[in-house]
């Protein structure tokens, strides 16, 4: 029996027959028509007073002409949302076309045909990227999907003819997405329906759309899609076309999101000294194995998880104190204040082969965490220091706290207080995370730790015996969106204010209480 990849090399090799025979048969037909044409009688010419021949009218070529067997490929897409794949992908004319969920290829079918009966650039027809990992996965509604849907994938191709036209990603977006040069002019999205996935494969295709790309959601009614659509229509990024059956299909705008301009980064040398300087930079950051890896800590973004892995990898001792566990006295992982400045700057700005990696959260959770985490803490010996950092910054900006302060209140001081005074567990992740000196090589999520930690651990050759400590429940402290609740408008417009620089930089959409 063949194992997995001797049967994909097998399957590549038939594609690639498939394509050969294709063409040959294309040849020989045009052949035997040339022929045909040359030994044929001439046609007899027509009276004089004849009448003209009726002009024949164009046929509209439709997705089941195109593709005759369409309704044979397994999949949920109806001819008639299919006519809109056929439709959009038709009149795309450069950059190229992304689905993103392939399943066994029926969605795909009606993007090649598409572009097959299209416009051509310099010959060829614009290209339909597939990415679909095929790997084990149950959606939503407790569909089944898996490696074996890959070679269901490669048979339709072929059969239907549309090896040509498809490349196919066995990865997911934001694998696919941090080296994408080509302009993405037609995005499908029809992956994991949950809201983060959905977020985080639009977010991730987001800065390679061309201004007026056709952007079409699958299910577009369910709750992650239509929340996704929700945050960003109310941004003016996403305008509604049109809806057929399930596929609503919108028209994407970079009007929401104009560059804005931080004066404080600018004027505050504080701010600069303090978190952005390389020297401290240098000894806070984790420069593992041999320096093949660094890795920059954010409190609140599953620090402790990454840290625990990556001492265990290093085989260094891992304390039962997590405190302990945190500090780099303690800890004793190397850091990167041994290099020279040159050197320094090559591994900044990624000019050497180590993999540079950082998580981060969306703020509101994050923030939410902390409170819960900090200021709610059951420890109210270790609650008291958090909470004297509050109190002390409250009195400072005349805000009288309750003798336990609500979450409001603690919004409330946080959005106000100095960046330089703000406490590491809530200062915003751009400093945390050096944003201004450190070009990483991936940004991993919180809400996406599931797929990101065990892609960092394959980056950096960690064991097996870690990709199973990845897989297993994380520490990330629970924090509900709907703790928002309590917090007034004013004091929540006070927040985005002061984290406006997470949210752009990080690219998490700003939320209210109706899409929460």
């Amino acid at each position: 029996m063949m194992d997995a990849a001797t049967d994909d090399v097998g399957m590549a090799h038939e594609l690639e027959r498939a394509e050969l025979l294709q063409s040959s048969v294309t040849e020989v037909a045009g052949e035997a028509a040339a022929v045909a044409a040359a030994v044929a009688p001439a046609p007899a010419p027509a009276p004089d007073d004849a009448p003209a021949p009726a002009a024949k009218k164009p046929v509209k070529l439709q997705l089941t002409d195109a593709v005759p067997g369409f309704k044979s490929i397994d999949g949920f897409l109806t001819v008639a949302e299919g006519e809109v794949l056929f439709a959009y992908a038709k009149a795309v004319t450069d950059g190229c076309i992304v689905e993103v969920g392939s399943y066994r290829g029926r969605s795909t079918a009606a993007l090649c045909a598409g572009v097959s009966a299209g416009p051509t650039t310099e010959g060829e027809p614009v290209p339909v990227y597939a990415v679909e990992p095929h790997e084990k996965f149950i959606g939503v509604r407790g569909g089944k999907f898996g490696p074996g849907d890959r070679r269901e994938f490669f048979k339709n191709m072929v059969e239907h003819r549309l090896v040509r036209f498809v490349r196919l990603l066995n990865a997911t977006s934001r694998v696919v997405t941090p080296g994408w040069h080509t302009p993405v002019s037609m995005l499908y999205l029809d992956g994991d329906h949950r809201y983060d996935a959905t977020l985080a494969d639009f977010e991730s295709w987001r800065p390679h759309l061309v201004e007026g790309a056709a952007v079409l959601f699958a299910d577009a009614h369910d709750d992650g899609p239509s929340r996704v659509i929700a945050e960003y229509a109310a941004r003016k990024m996403l305008n509604k076309v049109e809806s057929v059956g399930k596929v609503t299909v919108f028209k994407y705008s970079s009007q929401g999101e104009t560059p804005r301009i931080y004066p404080k980064l600018a004027v505050d040398e504080t701010i600069v000294q303090k978190n952005l300087d390389t020297d401290t930079v240098a000894y806070n950051v984790y420069l593992g194995n041999g320096g093949k890896y660094l890795y920059q800590s954010i409190p609140k973004c599953a620090c402790t998880t990454i840290k625990t892995i990556l001492l265990e990898f290093e085989g260094l001792p891992i304390d039962e104190n997590e405190w302990k566990r945190h500090q780099k006295e303690n800890n004793r992982f190397p850091g990167a204040n041994g290099l020279t400045e040159r050197q320094l700057n090559e591994l900044f700005r990624d000019k050497t082969k180590c993999f540079k990696f950082v998580i981060v959260r969306d703020p509101y959770t994050r923030l939410a965490s902390a409170y819960k985490d900090k200021i709610r803490m059951e420890t109210k010996l270790r609650a008291k220091f958090w909470l004297n950092i509050i109190k002390e910054a409250a009195l400072e900006q005349g805000i009288k706290l309750s003798p336990e302060p609500t979450f409001e209140e603690f919004v409330h001081v946080v959005s106000q207080q100095p960046i330089e005074q703000m406490d590491s567990h809530w200062r915003q992740q751009y400093f945390e995370g050096r944003f201004g000196i450190i070009k990483y090589n991936f940004v991993g999520h919180v809400e996406m730790l599931h797929s990101d930690l065990p892609y960092i651990l394959e980056q950096i050759d960690a064991p097996a015996h870690l990709h199973v400590k990845a897989a297993e429940q994380h520490n990330v402290t629970g924090a509900q969106m709907a703790i928002w609740d309590t917090v007034s408008p004013d004091v929540r417009q006070k927040f985005m204010k002061a984290f406006e620089i997470d949210f752009d930089t990080l690219r998490y959409p700003f939320k209210t209480s109706k899409n929460w």
